[in-house]
């Protein structure tokens, strides 16, 4: 017998048997085929019955690609692909969780959610490209983990709360460590029933400034999580601060003076070249005052603390002949002073309201 395909004959050798494979064939191609016989002669038969074949595809499509998860909960994600090529065209996806096909139809489109997971556990996915003819390609398998459950469960209460250090406007507490099944985040400070802490306190003390003397207070403690739960109050720790320790003072206050400083201008002495290290004298007084009269063409300072005998706002004068200028720091270092009073002309001793600004504003101590 003779094979051909398409009108040409394909065997080289006579075929001496009733099949023949074709080999070399394209798919998605159509082809005829018919056969003929051969007697030892040389005769020819007429042709047999043609045949008409078209050759399948057998090409699978290449992978889905970047195999992702978004909105990853509890109990559901989404599964994001890009698509598949093939040589003829993709019709859809199969999503395998953990090796099981999840999807009942094909999905046509490049994602997927995933329901009815647990929470907190590890699922392997890979996302199956199809064609038409059935031919198939996996993506990459991929690992993700449902979210943990939510957490409700509040830290236990900070135990053994206590007060120390007490002064008239200061005091530090301290408490046990509070436990929680996930982690504790910090705690928050209550006094008088009313958080004082601007930020999560992360230790287990914390210093409370700004007490009035003889007062009481009341101070309990909240543990909190990252999930924003809170514990039951401390045990509360009542607290009176102490009566303000009275005035310390020496009842004295220090001067220093140059001598032989022309013109009426502070910076008269400020430029000297004696000034501030060489005084031409120095000594105390027993009250912020200088006796009048004391002298001429000389520049003074006086300096010092004072006591305020109750907490509350208290104004200053200042009175001199000729130019001063009246400085307070509020705490000991002098380099944080700040003038609150001054004149650029003369006054008589004791002279306070010749000008406005002889006076200080209100400045509480």
């Amino acid at each position: 017998y003779d094979v051909y395909r398409d009108g040409i004959k394909i065997n080289g050798n006579l075929v001496n048997t009733t099949t023949y494979t074709a080999t070399g064939l394209t798919a998605l191609t159509n082809y005829s085929f018919y056969v003929v016989a051969k007697d030892a002669a040389g005769n020819v038969s007429p042709g047999s019955n043609t045949v008409l074949i078209n050759t399948p595809d057998t090409q699978a499509p290449g992978a889905p690609g970047n195999p992702s998860a978004s909105g990853i909960s509890q109990t559901s994600m989404t599964l994001n692909w890009t698509p598949a090529i093939d040589n003829v065209s993709v019709i859809g996806y199969n999503i395998y969780q953990d090796g099981t096909k999840i999807n009942t139809t094909i999905i046509t489109v490049t994602n997927y959610l995933v329901s009815g997971l647990t929470s907190n556990k590890s699922y392997a996915f890979y996302i199956q490209a199809l064609d038409a003819s059935g031919n198939s390609s996996n993506s990459t398998v991929v690992n993700f983990t449902t979210l943990p459950p939510p957490d409700t469960q509040a830290p236990t209460a900070p135990a053994n709360l206590v007060a120390s250090s007490v002064t008239a406007t200061s005091l530090t507490l301290t408490w046990n460590t509070a436990t929680d099944n996930v982690s504790v985040t910090g705690y928050d400070v209550y006094r008088n029933g009313s958080k004082i802490n601007p930020g999560n306190v992360t230790g287990t003390s914390y210093s409370v400034t700004g007490l009035t003397a003889s007062t009481a207070y009341s101070f309990y403690v909240r543990a909190l999580d990252a999930a924003a739960n809170v514990s039951a109050n401390s045990n509360t720790v009542n607290v009176t601060t102490p009566v303000a320790p009275g005035c310390t003072g020496t009842g004295s206050i220090n001067y220093q003076r140059w001598n032989n400083i022309s013109g009426t201008n502070i910076a008269s002495l400020t430029s000297n070249a004696n000034y501030p290290n060489n005084p031409s004298v120095s000594g105390s007084f027993t009250s912020f005052e200088i006796s009048t009269n004391s002298g001429d063409n000389y520049g003074i300072k006086v300096y010092g603390y004072i006591c305020p005998p109750t907490t509350g706002n208290y104004t200053f004068w200042i009175a001199a002949d000729d130019n001063a200028e009246l400085w307070l720091s509020t705490g000991t270092n002098p380099a944080n002073k700040t003038r609150i009073a001054y004149h650029n002309e003369w006054t008589n001793a004791r002279e306070w309201n010749k000008y406005a600004t002889q006076k200080s504003a209100a400045i509480s101590l």
